[in-house]
């Protein structure tokens, strides 16, 4: 009679024979992991199984881990921690096969986040295509923001800039090394947390050239990329929306350094009129130099500032962006890799410190094509709709507020307040108008304004530009304090040409205030301009241009 059981060899359980003549032992064997089976693409996994799919593998070292866990999923229930749960030396590797061969589109991206530090310089994406003998990397995971980004690699690209072939041998590494920099040691629950993996072609990552995102379905739609480091986090939420219920939050929820950014992923190729506007407000201190809007024409290797996010002032301003200038003006082209960036960085510009709440609030952002910008022509505007309409663009800086309201109307209910409504130094209230004057020969400017408060500062005033804003020249002053309404009608084509600028596509007129004490800047509550009854248009159009006693600026 056989009886058989097991006995432990190391961690191995091994069969044992007994015989009534001997005991017989079985050959002593480690059963090596089977390899992984290679994946098709288009790829995706949300980590939603018990463990990994059969397409993965991984790879550890000292108290590295990869496991599926359910501790912050990104969507569902589950994703991968690449870690460690024991202190000491780690090093720990997922890492996807897939035939590759006869592609030339390819993108990854996925959603990740840090748990406790992840810091290593080593933390990171890396691609082989001669199954894992040697690797690339191509990408930073190091950061150790608690938020989750969600990362975009071109990995064709990524593959011909190394002179790496996309062939049937390919393999994607995601490693996590052991957070200390100096020794290599790491804590437990140290490691990056992934979820939400795909490859697919790249147009399955991009945004169309013509959007608009209210953020009101609170997710991140096709083409959005939320990335933050340290204590920065891009998130949707409800703390401060421009209208609906919901704005983006740009910033950080925590005290200390870190950055924070959303990133629109768009193919701009063939196009040659594009346009960004959206509705931005500062939470907390937002001052940092690096806020801002960057465009990039190489998938973000290398970006270029070409709008200010910097003002600090807790009231929503309209920011207006012509895309395609900015790219021609820094020599960028419209391309199939364009990326547009929107920026925070911690607050203080002595330390780079910020406070909780510090950020940026974004709402109401569109691309589209210039017209759609730009105000009708001729434009008239009582303001009794409470809103601002196509063309008119209010922006503020510190304490500064351009809003409708019913305090002074001219006429109606309604005019614009340009000024403060909190005591303070540097602020600015602007009114922009946009308009295309390009075909105009005759166009004439015609508003009501009175002062509220204090509002003697030499910087107030109607102000001209011909390259959307990069340049501005003054040309009346709103300047004597006098609390009673004025008519002011501006012949804008004598302005113009009286000082070298032309009516062209590309004008704007801004109504400015500036806080008013000339000294210290210092202005009070309720400081400011008030503005009713604006119109433009050819003389003519509008019967107030013949029968009104007019003020031309020549």
């Amino acid at each position: 009679m056989k009886i058989k059981s097991f006995i432990t060899v190391g961690a191995l359980l091994l069969p044992t024979v007994f015989s009534h003549h001997s005991v017989v032992w079985a050959a002593p064997s480690r059963l090596l992991p089977s390899a992984p089976k290679i994946a098709g693409f288009p790829f995706s996994d949300g980590f939603e199984g018990e463990a990994l799919g059969a397409n993965w593998s991984s790879s550890v070292t000292g108290e590295g881990v990869v496991k599926i866990n359910t501790d912050y999923p990104h969507s569902g229930s589950k994703h991968v921690f690449v870690g460690q749960e024991a202190t000491g030396d780690a090093r720990a590797d997922l890492i996807l096969a897939i035939d590759l061969s006869g592609k030339t589109d390819v993108v990854l991206d996925f959603w990740w986040r840090a748990s406790g530090a992840a810091r290593n310089t080593e933390d990171g994406v890396y691609i082989s295509d001669n199954e894992g003998a040697s690797w690339t990397r191509v990408y930073d995971l190091y950061g150790r923001s608690p938020s989750y980004s969600r990362a975009y690699i071109n990995i064709s690209a990524a593959t011909a800039a190394n002179s790496l072939a996309l062939n049937n041998k390919f393999q994607i590494r995601i490693r996590y090394e052991a957070g200390n920099l100096a020794t290599n040691t790491g804590d437990p629950f140290d490691g990056l947390v992934i979820d939400d993996l795909k490859l697919d072609v790249r147009s399955s990552s991009q945004a169309t050239s013509l959007l608009q995102e209210d953020f009101e379905i609170g997710i991140f739609s096709q083409g959005f990329y939320p990335q933050s480091t340290g204590v920065g986090t891009t998130q949707i939420n409800e703390d401060y929306p421009s209208r609906g219920t919901k704005s983006l939050f740009v910033g950080q929820k925590a005290g200390g350094i870190g950055t924070a950014d959303l990133i629109l992923i768009v193919n701009l190729s063939g196009k040659t009129d594009v346009t960004m506007d959206f509705w931005w407000r500062a939470s907390g201190f937002a001052r940092n130099g690096n806020d801002g809007v960057y465009i990039s024409a190489d998938e973000g290797t290398n970006w270029t500032k070409v709008y200010d996010l910097f003002g600090q002032s807790p009231n929503y301003g309209h920011a207006y962006i012509n895309i395609a200038s900015a790219a021609s003006a820094n020599a960028l082209a419209l391309n199939s890799k364009f990326q547009i960036r929107i920026r925070y960085d911690s607050g203080s510009l002595a330390t780079n410190g910020g406070d909780p709440e510090d950020g940026l609030v974004i709402d109401d952002l569109r691309m589209n094509t210039r017209s759609t910008n730009q105000a009708t022509f001729p434009l008239q505007d009582d303001f009794e709709s409470g809103i601002f309409v196509q063309g008119l663009y209010p922006q503020n800086i510190g304490a500064g507020a351009t809003q409708i309201n019913s305090d002074y109307a001219f006429s109606g209910n309604k005019s614009v307040f340009l000024g403060q409504k909190a005591g303070g130094n540097n602020a600015i209230a602007d009114l922009v108008l946009v308009a295309d004057l390009a075909n105009q020969k005759t166009v004439y400017l015609d508003f009501w304004w009175r002062a509220s408060g204090f509002a003697r500062n030499a910087s107030d005033g109607i102000y001209i530009s011909d390259n959307e804003g990069a340049t501005w020249t003054k040309i009346i002053d709103l300047f004597s304090g006098v609390e009673n309404f004025n008519h002011v009608v501006v012949d804008l084509a004598k302005a113009s040409s009286a000082n070298g600028r032309a009516l062209n596509s590309k004008f704007q007129i801004r109504f400015r205030y500036k806080s008013g004490n000339f000294a210290t800047g210092f202005g009070n509550p309720n400081d400011g301009i008030i503005v009713d009854n604006i119109r433009l248009g050819a003389i003519g159009l509008q019967v107030c241009f013949l029968t009104i006693k007019e003020r031309v600026a020549e």
